[in-house]
């Protein structure tokens, strides 16, 4: 099952590369379509679209347009850093494993993940935007694995003010919303800002059974108050944590002071190969700007 995932995943990998004219030739009805949506309809009427994608791991998923552009046309989120991060999962998670979601969106690799750990595996997956958890609670709901929590994980556990924005830009959807004040397309919208539940990673994990095997982080902007709200449980459990960071030209304080966590509790850090494997890396930052990229998920191992 594992090679068939791997050899899909390759396919979706060279296609993603070959630029539009790739996907046009590949799925041109879908492309056609998606890409109307997004630049024409969607201009004119800024209202998401839901529709469903065939991914590659073989689960239909509903996705909102303009959003999903990519797991629509690809059946998979095709940015580098989360062709590795796929790769990655597939190499890693067994059967009957654990996997934490935090920032789970429309719940695509919650949804990898339920794959790979069969329904005798477990998924907590977390959200706080109320579109998207909508969304994820559709995906998710029918897989038997899986648990979705509509909240906001933090250091305390309070309730906290998040910020959702439109559906072009809800991978931005954060309770730090001044970290966009300098883009263009920020100064563009207005934002919903609501108050939603907050959640303490570690008292989550503490009532589970068996510690996860993968801890998913993917929350704009608050990674410093997930671990710190998840270092009770991750200084007496080596569970390991992929986490994006951003280079500091996109603002990274945050990633930079949870990484700095990670290392005072004894998980290094590793960047994630193209095959999927790791290799050490002393500083993130500078992985970054060697490689000539703005963003990349990085793998925290005690």
């Amino acid at each position: 099952m594992k090679q068939r995932l791997l050899n899909a995943l390759e396919g979706i990998e060279q296609r993603a590369k070959g630029g539009k004219w790739r996907r046009l030739w590949a799925a041109p009805h879908r492309y056609l379509y998606a890409i109307g949506f997004r630049e024409l309809v969607y201009r004119l009427s800024p209202k998401e679209r839901l529709i469903q994608a065939d991914t590659f791991f073989g689960q239909p998923m509903l996705v909102a347009l303009p959003a999903g552009t990519d797991i629509y046309l690809l059946g998979a989120k095709s940015h580098g850093s989360e062709i590795r991060l796929a790769r990655f999962m597939i190499h890693q998670l067994e059967a009957g494993d654990t996997f934490v979601d935090v920032g789970a969106h429309f719940g695509y690799f919650s949804m990898l993940a339920a794959e790979l750990v069969g329904p005798q595996g477990s998924i907590q997956a977390i959200e706080a935007a109320r579109s998207n958890h909508a969304i994820a609670q559709r995906n998710l709901g029918a897989l038997p694995p899986c648990q979705l929590l509509h909240r906001a994980a933090n250091a305390t556990g309070e309730a906290v003010q998040f910020h959702e924005f439109d559906a072009l830009h809800s991978e931005y959807n954060s309770m730090h919303a001044e970290q966009f004040e300098g883009e263009s397309w920020y100064q563009q919208q207005t934002h919903q800002q609501y108050s939603v539940p907050g959640l303490r990673l570690a008292d989550l994990l503490q009532q589970r059974p068996h510690p996860p095997k993968l801890i998913k982080i993917d929350v704009e902007g608050a990674e410093n108050e997930v671990i710190a709200g998840a270092q009770p449980f991750l200084q007496n459990h080596r569970s390991t944590v992929v986490m994006e960071y951003l280079s500091a030209a996109r603002g990274n304080d945050s990633h930079r002071a949870a990484h700095a966590q990670l290392l005072r509790m004894g998980y290094p850090c590793y960047a994630i190969t193209a095959d999927g494997s790791l290799s050490p890396v002393d500083e993130p930052e500078q992985h970054l700007r060697e490689h000539h990229l703005d963003s990349d998920n990085f793998v925290f191992q005690g």
